[in-house]
């Protein structure tokens, strides 16, 4: 299919290549926002990509040496010879321009992209395919697009520009308050410097039996009470067993003596209201899709986003057990690193894509168990690929119980940063859990 009608302009292709071969110093300002394939014309193409070896090379860029770097890569004569070159330079009167022009080229690729991807996504819906292998494939075409569109004019800033914007931040100091929102651990937040700002990716890991997803239900739960919007994606337990939990934590009520009918009319009532509370909300949504991959996720995340025009909170347990695959390797380990790298990539991007707290568990080796001092490290967490690298946050958790089985060790639960933008890490935050309503109760002063 031919895109080039009202898709391409051959002017501003022109005017460009011919403001860097009168001024070579605009350069910079072109290059940052074009690629060779954004030219439509492939003889613009071939005098761009002269340019750029040329500039590869540290050599100076005039008519002489691009004519000659064309000549030895035989596109000189097929894209118009000399006479062209000429045209180039004599289709602008100065270099002022270029930025303008490269902005014109930039967009009527993008629009040209756009309908390829349509075109693309028009041949996807006629496959004979699952419908949900289908939607995941039109969505990669679709973003790949998007997200090349949207880094169009995302250069780097100086020194002057960037501490403008800090400025315009820590001068409105109750917006920057209002980006930070609790996660409604009272001694986690006051580590975290209150909370959680926006963009971030937040991994709570510990081995089994550490009560991640008792965390997480608490965090999701707290947060949407609260009027945020929050999405919980589970893996590991049924959306049932998520809001079992989360009802039965908030009536105080314990479920293995409930379903074997221990319990009081003054229980069975804060049961039923919890319920009706809970049930009124709009603003928590749960996902047990299994298998899932980050793909699905994503798209379930703009569909929430779209219905609110904000996602406060996004929460996945645990990043294992996402359905994402890699090609095969020789070595399994090798793989199964990698796929949790795009995974937890994947989780990174959710965060900045929708201005969100994404909150993800993760397990990690039996090292743990062979060491006297069990909580966590990142050494741990390493071992579990490249979760350490793409989380901004980590925070180890511990039950001490679990392994001495003490007593006194019974109600105390431990948080341990490990990772933070800033702030102090390595200090160890306890609170009060209560296994029979898995909950997490600040300890009493």
């Amino acid at each position: 299919m031919n895109y080039s009608t009202n898709l391409y302009s051959p002017e501003a292709e022109e005017a460009l290549l011919g403001s860097v071969l009168i001024n070579p110093d605009c350069w910079a300002e072109v290059r940052a926002q074009v690629k060779p394939e954004d030219l439509y014309l492939h003889k613009n193409r071939w005098v761009y990509d002269a340019i750029t070896a040329l500039k590869s090379r540290d050599e100076p860029v005039d008519l002489l040496t691009v004519r000659t770097e064309m000549e030895r890569h035989k596109t000189l004569d097929t894209s118009g010879g000399d006479s062209y070159l000429a045209q180039l330079i004599n289709s602008v009167p100065t270099s002022l321009n270029a930025g303008t022009y490269a902005q014109i080229v930039r967009r009527e690729s993008i629009r040209r992209k756009l309908m390829q991807a349509a075109t693309a996504v028009a041949k996807l819906a006629l496959e004979e395919r699952e419908l949900k292998d289908i939607l995941a494939d039109a969505r990669r075409v679709v973003a790949a697009v998007v997200n090349d569109g949207l880094g169009a004019g995302h250069t780097a800033v100086d020194s002057y520009e960037a501490a403008r914007e800090l400025f315009e931040q820590v001068s409105n100091m109750e917006l920057l308050k209002a980006s930070i929102i609790p996660t409604g651990f009272y001694s986690l937040d006051l580590a975290l410097g209150g909370g959680l700002e926006p963009d971030t990716s937040t991994v709570l890991f510990g081995r089994p039996g550490m009560s991640k997803t008792a965390a997480l239900c608490q965090i999701a739960d707290s947060r949407s009470e609260a009027g945020l919007v929050t999405a919980f994606f589970t893996k590991e337990m049924s959306k049932r067993e998520i809001t079992r939990r989360i009802v039965f934590r908030r009536a105080k009520v314990n479920y293995n003596e409930f379903k074997q009918g221990h319990y009081t009319d003054e229980e069975y009532q804060r049961l039923v209201h919890e319920m009706a509370q809970f049930g009124n909300r709009n603003t928590f949504y749960i996902d047990d899709s299994t298998p899932q991959t980050t793909d699905q996720m994503w798209a379930q995340c703009e569909r929430i986003y779209e219905e609110h025009g904000q996602l406060d909170f996004i929460l996945a347990d645990h990043a294992r057990l996402f359905s994402d695959r890699v090609s095969a390797d020789s070595r399994r380990a090798d793989t199964e690193a990698k796929r949790l790298g795009i995974i937890t990539w994947n989780f990174k991007q959710m965060a900045r894509s929708f201005h969100s707290r994404v909150i993800f568990s993760a397990q990690v080796n039996r090292q743990v168990e062979h060491r006297d001092k069990k909580m966590p490290t990142l050494s741990d967490l390493r071992d579990s690929g490249e979760i350490e690298e793409n989380a901004d946050i980590a925070i180890a958790m511990l039950r001490p119980w679990v392994y001495s089985q003490a007593k006194n060790e019974y109600a105390l639960f431990q948080f341990c940063p490990r990772k933070m933008r800033e702030g102090p890490t390595d200090s160890e935050i306890e609170m009060s859990f209560v296994p029979e309503f898995q909950s997490f109760e600040r300890l009493a002063p």
